[in-house]
This record gives structure tokens, sequence and C-alpha cells, in this order.
């Protein structure tokens, strides 16, 4: 199918080829993966939001955070920030629609 990628490969065998070097580096450069396409998120998201509102405020503008990933929690995420004190975030009736 276009646009479709796919491979195969023996994990075990590729696993027990790859130097002390690779296992320290490959989980590494994967949370810096998810960080930076976390932060090119954010990036992109606060350079729409003078298209979604109208003049937005410097507190808008800033309200998006990046929580990087960990190397034992590879998980990057972009959310609102104060968004745990609040019950709801007053951007979100914008986001849900």
């Amino acid at each position: 199918m276009p646009g479709e990628i796919s491979f195969e490969m023996n994990l075990r065998q590729w696993a027990q080829a790859m130097t002390e070097f690779e296992r320290e580096q490959l989980p590494f450069a994967t949370v810096m993966a998810l960080t930076w396409t976390a932060k090119d998120v954010k990036a992109e998201h606060v350079r729409l939001l003078p298209l979604i509102f109208d003049r937005p405020t410097r507190y808008t503008m800033n309200s998006l955070q990046v929580t990087p990933a960990k190397k034992y929690r590879p998980i990057a995420s972009v959310w609102f920030k104060d968004s745990a004190r609040m019950r709801r975030h007053y951007l979100m009736p914008q986001v849900e629609g």
C-alpha cells in the first residue's frame, strides 16, 4: 500500500547483536526524539493561537507546557499549565468543541 512502511526482523538476534553502547544510547535517543517532537508540537500550537483567537494575551500564548520524556517513562506530552489545579482549563471548550 502507498504510504506504508513495513519491515521484518528477528528481535532476539537484533538485541544480542547490539553493543553495550547501543543498549544505553537507544533509550536516550528515543527519549530525546520524543521530547523534541513534543516541543515541536507546542511550537506549532503557539504559532496557531493568533490564528484561532483575536489578539491572544501573553497568558494564553504561554498556556502550554511540555513534559519531557524520561528513560524510565518514555512518554512526552504537551498540555495546559495549571490544568492540575483547575478542574477545567479555560481553553478546554476550544479544544473539545
